[in-house]
């Protein structure tokens, strides 16, 4: 009679068991990547979860839809605010970080590297991956803001789009004020004003694809750009804040109002 209980108990059991659904684990502990499909997962992964080495995007990601339809708010900006070393691997994938009004990301920042001891790596291990900021508002914009801490950049697309009515603004994909390393990829920003971009207004200088900031060190190995790389005029009191080191790389315009110490061994000019 008691065996009888025990198989009744032990069949139970395996049909409770049975009758669970199954969610595949998206973390794999054994070489630390987490994969991610939306933008709160990659900002979750990219603002708190330090387990984790590789950050693999596995799905494109669009953020027109969130917050009613206005793209990306002040609380979906992703800071890096703790000692972490991360890849981000495109994966092949696009990556459309998108603010309808400037007002909500009044930073005028979508990502920020805010920790002396945190450092970005992005990786497009596939090809045709791209990582873009989109603004709707003509107004003063970086779209990943190096303030401290390192990007390295080895592949894929860094791209930002936005409006250019006047000449007053600057825009910049990338401004360093930490230190950034781009040793491959390609880095643009990109005019989208109705009517596509006035002709005298494609060599403003506040049209720019790196900006480097006081403090900030920047080393181009390689890698593509299609806007100034520019660091902030050489007034007296900023003499000797900036660094700028270019071993290689195909620039579409030009290195701009550059400060000492800077060097450079190989670069091409179209």
């Amino acid at each position: 009679m008691k065996k009888r209980k025990w198989l009744s108990l032990l069949l139970a059991v395996m049909m409770l068991v049975s009758a669970v659904p199954f969610f595949p684990v998206t973390a794999d502990a054994a070489d630390g990547t987490v994969e991610v499909s939306t933008w709160a997962e990659l900002k979750k992964a990219l603002d708190y979860t330090t387990k984790c080495s590789v950050v693999k995007v596995v799905k494109d990601i669009e953020t027109k839809s969130l917050n009613g339809h206005t793209g990306l708010h002040q609380d979906n900006i992703i800071f890096m605010t703790m000692a972490m070393d991360k890849v981000l691997d495109l994966n092949g994938h696009t990556v459309n970080a998108y603010a309808k009004y400037y007002s909500e990301v009044a930073q005028g920042y979508l990502i920020n590297i805010s920790h002396k001891d945190a450092r970005l790596t992005i990786r497009d291990s596939v090809g045709g991956g791209a990582l873009i900021g989109e603004f709707n508002q003509e107004f003063y914009y970086e779209f990943i803001n190096v303030s401290k801490g390192t990007l390295v950049m080895e592949s894929g697309t860094v791209k930002m789009l936005c409006p250019s009515n006047d000449n007053q603004y600057t825009k910049c994909a990338i401004g360093v004020s930490g230190t950034a390393i781009f040793n491959g990829g390609e880095v643009l920003t990109q005019v989208t004003s109705p009517g596509g971009e006035k002709e005298e207004r494609y060599l403003s200088r506040r049209l720019q694809a790196i900006r480097g900031e006081a403090g900030g060190s920047v080393t181009i190995n390689g890698g593509t750009f299609d806007r100034v790389v520019l660091h902030s005029a050489p007034t007296p009191e900023n003499r000797g804040k900036y660094e700028l080191v270019v071993n290689g790389g195909f620039f579409r315009q030009s290195i701009a109002l550059i400060v000492p110490p800077i060097s450079w061994t190989s670069a091409v000019w179209c």
